[in-house]
């Protein structure tokens, strides 16, 4: 559900009633189970750093409800305890597979279903704008299409569908290209590329079908980046924010501020809380510090996944791990990996690797 405001309830989203429910739960599950050191370790480097952004901030001047409005997304970090408590076993890695498969699926029939009823004018375009604008978790475009903060999982889900071996899972997969080509969105599409062609770099096998693969992949983004290009339309209105805010980031360095940060709560006069590219948010707010965190647990996950000693498990591995390359390349420009929607998929993968590592869950 996006950013988790589609559904309300009195002052709390869905998300938030269920985080509060999850942290519940995996506290009365982890009593009796004993917290590996990677979650106690990754835990302490999260909340000592949180801790000291919040008093830099607070030092410099930071209104208190802006520090705590950049701790809410941050907090969802605390979800690592129930997904370590929750995915303990091989059945439950396949679990979370099917549910990731599915809902991708979920999202991408929806999507095909509002382009239809609205191309077909079936339903009142102008109070569907009015009514799904309102929540902040849609995004119209000038044309056709539109973009909704959840359609990062339609990413996830192709590659997914993608690397399974059944022949329907490919159609599906195609499928879910296609939806992520007509939500008209440069980062996903990008993103999507990108992952697909570091995959035939960095993790297929090095033989003539790769590299036939890389070939076919890059005339097709060469045939199709002008035509792509003239549907995007003039994106200096998009672009422009995101430079601005880059420059007064730039502007306010200082050789504190490029080790520790500024502080939570200190934003730009072009964003005063929240900023389009999570990496310079992150280098604004929290400096080389907290970039240091976010790319130790990207090295952790390429480590643990290099570790996996069985070849079925590596497989079953390879799509959440490049759900996280994809992450991270979509984070550039967007906010996901500071954010619950991206963060879950890393939290789920570091708890998925861990299982597939250990020899005992062949």
């Amino acid at each position: 559900m996006g950013g988790g405001r589609l559904v309300d309830i009195g002052p709390l989203s869905l998300r938030m009633l269920l985080f509060l429910l999850a942290q519940l739960y995996a506290i009365t599950v982890l009593f009796k189970k004993k917290l590996d050191i990677q979650s106690i370790t990754l835990l302490l480097y999260f909340i000592a750093s949180l801790l000291l952004s919040a008093v830099i901030g607070i030092f410099n001047g930071a209104d208190l409800s802006m520090v705590l409005n950049d701790i809410k997304p941050l907090s969802y970090f605390l979800m690592l305890l129930f997904f370590r408590a929750i995915i303990d076993s091989q059945q439950k890695v396949m679990l979370v597979i099917k549910t990731i498969k599915l809902c991708s699926v979920v999202l991408m029939v929806g999507y095909f279903i509002l382009l239809l009823v609205i191309y077909f004018g079936l339903i009142d375009f102008k109070l569907f704008y009015e009514r799904i604008s309102e929540t902040g978790e849609v995004f119209f475009r000038p044309g056709v299409g539109f973009f909704f903060k959840g359609f990062l999982f339609l990413c996830i889900g192709f590659l997914f569908y993608l690397f399974d071996g059944n022949k329907t899972s490919k159609i599906v997969a195609v499928l879910l290209l296609l939806a992520i080509v007509l939500t008209f969105t440069r980062g996903l599409i990008l993103a999507t590329m990108s992952c697909l062609i570091i995959y035939l770099l960095f993790f297929a096998r090095k033989n003539i079908k790769t590299l036939l693969n890389i070939i076919i992949l890059t005339v097709l983004v060469i045939l199709l980046t002008p035509w792509f290009l003239t549907q995007l339309g003039d994106k200096t209105e998009s672009n422009l924010p995101r430079i601005i805010a880059f420059e007064q980031v730039n502007d306010a360095m200082t050789s504190f501020s490029i080790l520790a940060g500024h502080g939570l709560g200190i934003g730009v006069a072009e964003r005063e809380d929240h900023m389009e590219a999570s990496f310079l948010e992150i280098f604004h707010k929290q400096g080389v510090l907290g970039l240091l965190f976010w790319f130790f647990i990207f090295a952790l996950i390429m480590k643990s996944y290099s570790e996996i000693q069985i070849k079925e498990n590596k497989d079953i591995a390879l799509p959440f791990v490049l759900s996280i390359v994809l992450i991270y390349i979509q984070t550039a420009t967007n906010p996901y990996l500071n954010n619950p929607i991206g963060m879950s998929m890393v939290l789920i993968t570091l708890s998925v690797l861990k299982i597939l590592g250990d020899k005992k869950h062949a």
